[in-house]
């Protein structure tokens, strides 16, 4: 009788350590979990030079028959979190009256020249993006990463008047495939030639 009830106390202490255990280990990985993910990914942008060499802005500008609107910016994300976070497919959008009415150009590359006597001296190809030119973003821990985007919208002269905007929001996933669209910039004048001013100082989305 005694056997059998020492071995009953040995089964209960084993299976309350057991559960002890494990109950302890579920709320040590909760805890790192919530530690994990403390902390947020902060965007910050400029409005920057299509071609710095030749003060080249963004804003509106016609070729012959093609009105286009350019947009090239720069981003700062800062991640402060303890976990990598993905910015996926960051894209600009044109608005009128809060609807969404297209989704700008994300340009991959430009091709910058310069030329003497009618002739190309040289030639330099100016990519955008992160690895082959994706517009989405991987970011590292406690980190802070730099990228160069260039946006785009071109239309035919006799279209302007069925492509009227007055806003540009920015839109990307994050790494739950969760949509984030934010407010960018009103436009006045829309497809009216003019120029964007730089900015000097970063912008927080």
């Amino acid at each position: 009788m005694e056997f059998e009830q020492e071995l009953q106390l040995v089964i209960v202490s084993v299976t309350l350590g057991g559960i002890i255990g494990l109950m302890s280990s579920i709320t040590m990985f909760l805890i790192q979990r919530y530690i994990d993910t403390k902390g947020k990914v902060l965007i910050f942008y400029k409005k920057t030079f299509v071609d710095i060499d030749k003060d080249v802005k963004g804003g509106f500008s016609e070729k012959d028959s093609v009105v286009d609107l350019s947009i090239p910016l720069v981003f700062e994300f800062q991640n402060t979190t303890n976990t990598t976070k993905v910015i996926r497919d960051i894209s600009l959008f044109l608005y009128k009256n809060g609807k969404k009415l297209n989704k700008m150009y994300q340009i991959n590359f430009i091709k910058k020249s310069n030329s003497k006597g009618g002739k190309i001296t040289k030639e330099e190809k100016i990519e955008f993006g992160s690895e082959k030119n994706s517009y989405s973003f991987v970011i590292p821990q406690h980190s802070i990463q730099k990228q160069y985007c260039y946006f785009g919208y071109f239309i035919q002269k006799e279209e302007i008047q069925n492509n009227i905007f007055d806003e540009i929001r920015l839109r990307y996933f994050n790494e739950n495939n969760k949509e984030k669209v934010s407010k960018f910039m009103k436009i006045e004048n829309c497809w009216r030639i003019q120029n964007f001013e730089v900015d000097n100082e970063w912008r927080k989305l």
